[in-house]
């Protein structure tokens, strides 16, 4: 149940911000989508090269670490190497 109570609420308006477009921004842009253009060929020359086995994506699967290694570029993930001895996962405990 609301209760309407009579009161109006005004909103304050402000001024638009302005946005400035920087030299660095634009230098940005532009390799960020220079490095789209490439994914894009490299991929589709892949796809090129995939249809002619007649395997697909099929071959590309056949090797995991690659397959992993394809998936991971695709979404950004760049995993750290885990360390192998204990005082880096524990710190320096002496008994």
């Amino acid at each position: 149940m609301v209760l309407a109570l009579g009161v109006d609420f005004i909103m304050l308006r402000r001024k638009p911000t302005r946005l400035e477009l920087k030299l660095d921004d634009i230098e940005e842009f532009e390799s960020i989508r220079k490095d789209l253009e490439t994914r894009k060929k490299q991929k589709e020359d892949v796809e090129v090269v995939g249809g002619s086995d007649g395997e697909g994506a099929i071959g590309l699967s056949s090797d995991p670490k690659s397959r992993e290694q394809m998936i991971n570029d695709r979404i950004g993930y760049k995993p750290q190497p885990k360390p192998n001895n204990r005082s880096s996962q524990f710190g320096s405990f002496e008994f």
